[in-house]
């Protein structure tokens, strides 16, 4: 493996558990969090990583919808939305779908929240054992 991959994997490790400690320290909305999640992204897209892509824009939308910046949250939904369904996991479109309805809901487009989120139980369930497991 080249040395450059060599060191986006290790940074990529050290900003994802940097995001995480910032959360756990702050919360979803400290300033600090988004830079350390986009930068997990854009390793990710370099490295091709799309299910850590997935989790690190799921922080994204967290830090998005609690500063209720809305166009933003609506934007990461999408992309997660656009993510599960490429990886076709149940448990990864449950989550986006919830997304996708909660930032809906947030901008008071009621009827795309419903169904996004009715879509997000109904893909929980099948997930369900994915998760407890």
């Amino acid at each position: 493996m080249p040395e450059d991959a060599n060191q986006d994997e290790l940074e990529l490790e050290l900003q994802a558990a940097l995001g995480s400690v910032i959360v756990g320290v702050s919360g979803y909305t400290d300033r600090h969090v988004v830079a350390a999640q986009q930068r997990v992204v854009e390793l990710c897209d370099k490295l091709g990583d799309s299910r850590t892509t997935f989790h690190a824009i799921f922080g994204l939308w967290l830090f998005h919808s609690g500063r209720s910046e809305l166009n933003h949250a609506r934007s990461a939904a999408e992309r997660l939305a656009t993510i599960a369904e490429a990886e076709n996991d149940s448990f990864l479109m449950s989550l986006a779908s919830h997304a996708v309805g909660m930032s809906a809901f947030s901008s008071g487009e009621f009827e795309k929240a419903r169904t996004a989120l009715l879509r997000a139980i109904q893909l929980g369930e099948v997930a369900q054992p994915h998760w407890q497991s």
